[in-house]
């Protein structure tokens, strides 16, 4: 029979009473658990609410052994928590063991919560004052708000600054609000101190994102949500039109570089303080994909600052199990699980784009990373009701697609996951010490590319004709992924080429198409002002490689006694279009902003090859970027 609770109301199943959703308590499986894709966990609990046993109860009931060495009282609270045996140490080791060698935060389930209490000194104190005055001295001028509203508006629901992100905004917003109306360094002080008290405790997100919770719950600030502030006021300030003529009375925003560098430099300072804290969690992770993504914004795609927040990145992934995926949690909230998800397509793309573009190996490797695909939700349904959230799930496909054709943010990132695995796959043949077979493997990958891009949805798929019904930043998202799937091929078939000259016809067809799908936009550059960054970066990362080959692929044709007709063809063309690239760099790069020496570089290589070339001039090594 079915159970009925105390207040006389059915019993809820365990995955509708965890997730804290209203149960139709159907039996044997509730309706929602269904169109949830929970039917295999759904079941009642005939006492949900009774106690489990606790640990010591059952220790105490096991025979004791004096071979078994006693684990510290503390260690029991945590799950999992991996023991050091002292048997296998030396005898020096095992005596070192409870002062350097103590991992009290290792778990097997994640991040334990066991270390002591925090209590900042007071050198942590002054340092947390000295980010709340550059707060408020520098980046809280009322146009700043403005500013961060036409850029959410002009990037539509960028990825980048999704529902965290945004709530986060809000609440620090809300804060500075208060700490303008009573400004004295006793309450910067006490304020600082507050912060780190907040910082020290577990986060404890709400059940549901609806009617601001999200924001309400940050409105307890952290280091990581002013961290999170500084950073994207940094990209804001980086990526912004006319950025000198916005802020009247304060000329200093006029130089881009150093506002937006210093903005860097504080949220690197927050999350130095959080380290110092040692508390990890969701907003961790959010703060380490924006800051990876302001330092390739400030000092380009290839800086060390890049290379080694992503770092820091992939270890937080790691230390919180996020790469082992969250198909059975069952505890924690669907918006959650959804906003995790999204943390990790996001992590992964910008650890496959920093791999290819500075040719090392990946961090997040699939061998050991189980990357789920978030569904294709709106940010409204992310942080509406659970109805809600439940019933805008049960509309998708059984893909997890959304049926009305609509491009979300989510909707890129689920795309992304799959080419970026196709990335990944070119990297190992590419980085990697496989020699034998590489042609077939090369092959094969080719194939799974080809079909990766066809199971697209058609909606998700960029042709020029979206130009007249599309917003710029969606079609440009959409642009990103075609350019992806174009780049895997070419560094593919650049590849292959190495191992036969037969690729060469598809490797440079890849190539000039690439380069033709970049200039195309940049004829639009009237309507796509405010995604300056972006275009840089699709020159830089897509268009400069592909000109690069097609270069010295002219190069080879001016040797050759007599041109082959199928690519002497399209020299003209080739030409046109890399005189257009140059012109282009003119145009995006602006002094001291990230991939600028790299184009002025570029500009100039590519600049006296084609003289050489409309010169009939033999090409000097020296010139040559390695292709």
């Amino acid at each position: 029979s079915d159970a009925v609770r105390r207040n006389g109301q059915l019993s809820s199943c365990e995955p509708c009473r965890k997730s804290k959703l209203r149960c139709d308590h159907g039996r044997p499986r509730c309706a929602r658990c269904a169109r949830r894709r929970l039917t295999e966990q759904c079941f009642y609990h005939p006492a949900p609410m009774a106690r489990r046993r606790q640990r010591s109860d059952l220790s105490s009931s096991l025979p004791t052994s004096s071979s078994v060495t006693p684990i510290p009282a503390a260690f029991d609270l945590a799950t999992g928590l991996v023991a050091m045996q002292t048997s296998v140490l030396s005898p020096t080791e095992a005596d070192q063991t409870t002062s350097s060698r103590q991992y009290r935060s290792l778990t097997r389930t994640g991040v334990s919560h066991l270390q002591q209490p925090f209590h900042a000194n007071s050198s942590l104190i002054r340092e947390g004052e000295e980010l709340l005055q550059l707060l408020l001295d520098r980046y809280s001028h009322p146009d700043l708000e403005e500013l961060v509203h036409n850029w959410y508006k002009d990037l539509g629901d960028s990825p980048v600054g999704g529902p965290l992100a945004k709530a986060a905004w809000r609440a620090i917003q809300t804060n500075l609000q208060d700490l303008h109306s009573s400004r004295s360094l006793n309450r910067l002080q006490a304020t600082s101190r507050e912060i780190f008290d907040h910082t020290s405790r577990p986060l404890n997100m709400p059940t549901t994102a609806a009617d601001g919770a999200l924001e309400k719950e940050l409105c307890a600030i952290r280091w990581e949500t002013v961290g999170m502030y500084f950073a994207l006021l940094g990209m804001v300030i980086a990526s912004a039109k006319n950025l000198c003529t916005s802020f009247s009375g304060r000329q200093w925003f006029g130089d881009r570089k150093a506002t937006s560098s210093d903005a860097f430099d504080a949220c690197l300072r927050c999350e130095a303080l959080c380290n110092r804290v040692g508390q990890m969690n969701d907003l961790s992770v959010w703060l380490g994909i924006l800051a990876t993504t302001l330092s390739t914004w400030c000092f380009g795609d290839d800086s060390c600052q890049a290379w080694r927040l992503m770092g820091n990145l992939s270890s937080a992934i790691f230390a919180l199990n996020y790469h082992r995926g969250f198909q059975d949690d069952m505890n924690t909230p669907a918006y959650l699980v959804e906003l995790r998800k999204r943390a990790i397509a996001l992590s992964h793309e910008l650890d496959k784009s920093l791999a290819t573009f500075v040719g090392r190996p990946p961090r997040l490797n699939r061998s050991y990373c189980n990357i789920e695909l978030p569904l294709d939700l709106s940010d409204s349904a992310i942080v509406g009701s659970g109805e809600l959230l439940e019933l805008q799930i049960s509309r998708l496909d059984g893909d997890g697609w959304n049926k009305d054709m609509t491009v979300h943010p989510a909707s890129r990132q689920r795309a992304i996951v799959w080419l970026s695995s196709i990335r990944e796959e070119v990297l190992e043949l590419s980085l990697g010490t496989i020699t034998q077979d590489l042609v077939h493997k090369a092959q094969r990958i080719l194939t799974r590319s080809s079909s990766t891009w066809e199971t697209l949805p058609h909606f998700m798929q960029y042709e020029p004709s979206l130009w007249d019904r599309m917003a710029p930043s969606t079609i440009l998202m959409l642009l990103s992924l075609k350019l992806e799937y174009f780049y895997s091929k070419f560094l593919l078939y650049k590849m292959l080429v190495n191992q036969s000259s037969g690729y060469r016809h598809a490797l440079i067809q890849i190539s000039h198409e690439t380069l033709g799908l970049v200039l195309s936009v940049m004829k639009k550059r009237d309507i796509i002002g405010s995604h300056r960054i972006d275009l840089e970066w699709t020159i830089v990362f897509y268009a400069m490689p592909c000109a690069s080959v097609l270069i010295l692929e002219l190069f080879r044709l001016a040797s050759l006694p007599k041109p082959q007709p199928s690519v002497a063809s399209n020299r003209s063309t080739i030409i046109q279009d890399i005189s257009v690239l140059i012109s282009c760099c003119d145009w995006l790069t602006e002094s001291g902003k990230s991939n600028y020496e790299l184009c002025k570089q570029a500009q100039l290589i590519f600049s006296k090859a084609l003289d050489q070339i409309l010169n009939h001039e033999m090409p000097l090594a020296r010139l040559l970027p390695d292709s």
